[in-house]
């Protein structure tokens, strides 16, 4: 995770730290310890904001993940600069609203909304076909989620079933912080959604995990 953080890849170093918690969650922590855990992650979230209003100011904008947590905070702020794909993010999931304006027919992919094809697809995906095809395609991966979880539960060898919950664990968290980001519920990262976002090592990997749970 250190090797990873330093490229610098902060959201994939999220996501590993999201999935050592999980394997340490599922080789047996006692309740209160994964209690406490859980708690100061969510504390730390909600407190996020009032951590970016004490550091300088100065640090934050010079800083780029820093300036990033600072997006996340005020997106208004930096519309023509730093938050420039968030905002448009906004536009096309508000442009889409339940049904989407048709396949084809985004106008935020027309160059307004940068590299449209990569982690902000999903925001193109409801623009043209609507918040009901997105709520489909994340019931459908909840679907794909919720059986190698299931088979996790079934396998009697714990080194198989720690694997399957990585994996399970590997394409909730991919997916939650990719959302999370297009609608600035959470601070972007540049993380991918699972067999959608453009990216031949992110389709690669993931169809690589499918292998590994067949």
């Amino acid at each position: 995770m250190f090797f990873v953080l330093i490229m610098p890849d902060l959201g994939n170093a999220l996501i590993c730290l999201f999935l050592i918690f999980v394997i340490i969650f599922s080789s047996g922590i006692k309740p209160i310890a994964a209690f406490l855990i859980i708690l100061a992650s969510v504390s730390a979230y909600i407190s996020l904001p009032l951590i970016l209003n004490i550091l300088p100011q100065g640090f934050l904008k010079h800083n780029y993940q820093a300036l990033r947590l600072l997006v996340f905070l005020r997106p208004w702020d930096y519309t023509r600069g730093a938050s420039l794909q968030l905002v448009h993010s906004f536009y096309a999931v508000a442009h889409g609203g339940l049904f989407g304006v048709g396949l084809g027919n985004s106008i935020e992919k027309m160059g307004y909304l940068p590299e449209a094809n990569t982690d902000f697809i999903m925001a193109i995906l409801v623009e043209e076909l609507g918040t009901i095809s997105l709520a489909i395609i994340i019931g459908i991966l909840l679907i794909l989620i919720g059986r190698i979880f299931y088979l996790a539960f079934q396998v009697n060898d714990n080194y198989q079933r720690l694997v399957l919950y990585g994996i399970g664990s590997y394409f909730f968290v991919q997916a939650l912080v990719n959302l999370g980001g297009i609608i600035g519920s959470l601070p972007m990262t540049g993380v991918t959604f699972p067999f959608i976002s453009y990216g031949g090592s992110s389709a690669l990997i993931s169809s690589t995990a499918i292998g590994i749970v067949f």
